[in-house]
Parts: C-alpha cells; structure tokens; sequence
C-alpha cells in the first residue's frame, strides 16, 4: 500500500530478539512477503476467531484490533491487513471479506464459510473445557471408542481433527461410522473402495455426505452404490469428482428424488439435457451447484432454467 515511505508496503517487521546463549530467535509468525497472510485470514475469520478468544458478533463482525492482537498477525501493519482484506476475492470472483466502521471502530468479517471453532478454554481463563478434554481424548485415542451416540457436531469436530491430523484412515472411519451418524464430511480426505463399503454398511442413515476433492476414487458406478443405499441423503457434494459423468445426473434423478442441495461443480462431463432432467425430477432440491462445469449454456438451457427456478422460487441454481 502507498504510503510516505515512497510507495512501500508498510510492514511491522520485527527483529529477531536475542535468547539466553546470544543466538537469535527466530520470529514463528514471519512472513516477510506476505504470503502467509492470505491462508492466515481465511482461518481467522471463517474457522479460529472463537478458538483465539476473540468476541464475534452475531453477524461475525470481529474488531480489526483484534485481529491484530493473536500473534499470527504480529508480523503485519493495519495497512497491510486492510489492503489484503480489500482485494481477497474467491475463485468465483466474490469478495471473501467485508470491513466497516461503526463508532469509529473498523470491524471486518468473512461474507462466506463462517464455521468458528469454539474455545476450548473457559471464558477469561487458561482452564480447558470438559468437552474439549474429553474430545481430545477420543480422537488421541480413537480406536478405542465408538462414536454410536454422540451428536453429529462432535463427531464432525473429531473427523475435522483426525483429518488436519493426517490421521483419517479406514481403522479410525470404522470408530467414527455408526447407525445413527447423519453427516459425514470427508472432503479431501484420503479414501478406498473399502471406506465407501465401510460407510453403505455402518452408516445407512447418512443425511448429509461431502466427498468434496475425492475424485481420484469417486466414479459413476462407486457413486450409484452410495446413492442406493444411503437412500436418506439429503445433501451430496461431489465437486470436482471429475470422473463423474451425466449418468450420475440421472442416478440422482432416479435413485435420491428427495434431495435438498447437489454440488457438482468443477465436473466437465455433464450434458445440459441431464441437468434439466435431474431438476424436473428432483422436486425437493433447493440448491443445485454447477460451476464451472463448462457448460455451452445455449439459449434453449438458458430458458429452461429461468422458467423452472420461476416456478420454484426456493430453488438456487450456482453457476457463476
């Protein structure tokens, strides 16, 4: 950002500070060219603000100070974080971040994606939570627990830790799969033919299923078998499953006629007749996702979705 300095970014660089023996200490936080910046944003304000003991307001408004407080920002000047916020945009184009003032208080917050974690410690304290003890405990131990019973926010928080973890694999899934589990998050996630038969067989229930970035497994016939029996699911995601053709359109159609939200963005193989025909059969859908599938979106398509999201004024169809 310009600035006196002639046009420089200013950046509140620190120097390393000297330890007991004389040899510098390296700064956790350095980021001398901001490239750390962008990714340490997007966690803050969509996932670690609560986690850090920052106050998030009910629309998830943060203080800018704030931010500017938690170490990982140490390294970085206001200017610098505005100019940031300023340009972050989503690959769709969007902007990912929105700042306004209020009573002379600059506050920002994320405009998508806000899941914060919650603070695992008591309020005003360094005492750490029964819950977060005993989540921790489980997922260090996981193996030896059956998740049968715990509510599906738990057991997503475990699956989100087992994951960042490394630590996700067919031995931990068999302790995290259960008959009364209704949502499974297994975005990115490393997975076998073995986990996808694990899942049809000990979580027959599942209402909500991401296999969000799993296409190097996910493919028509994989994905059918998973259709047929989780016959409850309400909520597919298969972005980028790129594997995937039109005939997964019309297993959606036939197979899950009562489902509410389908991804199938970033899938190049889908043919503009299958898309009306999954939408004229799925009468229950709310929230279809197709970008950047590359479709030719001829007039004819064109029409025809403007006259079925006409007559479904609930219905969202992303394509942009």
């Amino acid at each position: 950002m310009p600035g006196s300095n002639g046009g420089a970014v200013i950046v509140n660089k620190k120097v390393d500070s000297p330890s007991k023996n004389g040899v510098q200490k390296k700064d956790p936080y350095a980021d001398p060219k901001n490239t750390k910046l962008g990714k340490r944003l997007a966690y803050l304000l969509r996932y670690g603000a609560v986690k850090e003991g920052l106050a998030v307001s009910t629309r998830g408004y943060i203080k800018l100070s704030d931010v500017m407080s938690v170490p990982l920002f140490s390294w970085y000047s206001e200017e610098t974080l505005i100019e940031e916020i300023g340009k972050a945009v989503s690959e769709r184009g969007h902007k990912q971040y929105e700042l306004k003032t209020e009573k002379g208080e600059v506050y920002v917050r994320s405009i998508f994606s806000q899941r914060f974690e919650r603070l695992p410690y008591h309020e005003g304290t360094k005492v750490v939570r029964l819950l977060e003890m005993c989540v921790q405990q489980v997922t260090a131990n996981i193996s030896d627990y059956s998740l049968e019973g715990f509510d599906d926010y738990i057991v997503t928080d475990i699956v989100r830790r087992l994951k960042r973890s490394k630590r996700l694999n067919n031995t931990t899934l068999a302790s995290v799969l259960n008959p009364d589990l209704g949502t499974l998050d297994l975005s990115d996630a490393y997975l076998t033919i073995g986990s996808l038969k694990m899942i049809m067989t000990d979580s027959p229930n599942l209402r909500v299923l991401n296999l969000k970035f799993c296409g190097y497994l996910i493919n028509d016939e994989l994905l059918k078998r998973l259709m047929k029996n989780l016959p409850l699911l309400i909520d597919l995601n298969v972005c980028q499953c790129t594997h995937l053709t039109s005939l997964t359109l019309r297993n959606v159609a036939k197979l899950l006629p009562g489902i509410h939200t389908l991804n199938v963005s970033r899938i190049l193989n889908f043919k503009e007749a299958d898309i009306i025909k999954c939408l004229e059969s799925c009468l229950e859908l709310r929230h279809m996702d197709i970008y950047q599938c590359e479709l030719p979106f001829t007039d004819g398509f064109c029409a025809k979705l403007a006259e079925i999201c006409q007559a479904r004024p609930k219905l969202k169809i992303l394509e942009k």
